[in-house]
């Protein structure tokens, strides 16, 4: 599954989200936890990915994710045209069996980017 989020900013915001999320991706390698709705999530790993050259510039990262009785490896991208950032969230909660990260769909990424200004 891929999720998409758009943002937009004003002046020097934009720059400022996407440093923050590279700079996420250093700063959290050995993992982290957080809670959500009640459950307790423990990711175990963040690892810089290849990003798909589209946009202006963009950040790519995995997360290896245990998630109660399961576990996954979720990608993401961040992309960057102007002033507004697409995020793109692809899961596959089988993942971690076959300790493969998901690809996000190329023509997805494609079709989003191109429609910002």
């Amino acid at each position: 599954m891929t999720f998409v989020g758009l943002s937009s900013y004003e002046g020097d915001g934009v720059a400022k989200a996407l440093k923050a999320v590279s700079d996420g991706v250093s700063a959290c390698a050995g993992g982290y936890n957080f809670a959500s709705d009640g459950e307790d999530t423990k990711v175990t790993k963040v690892a810089p990915a290849q990003g798909s050259g589209q946009g202006d510039e963009s950040v790519a990262f995995t997360q290896d994710v245990n998630m109660g009785e399961g576990a996954g490896i979720f990608r993401t991208e961040v992309v960057r045209k102007g002033n507004t950032l697409a995020t793109f969230y692809t899961v596959n909660l089988t993942a971690l069996d076959t300790g493969k990260a998901p690809e996000t769909p190329a023509a997805v990424v494609e079709a989003q980017v191109g429609k910002l200004k």
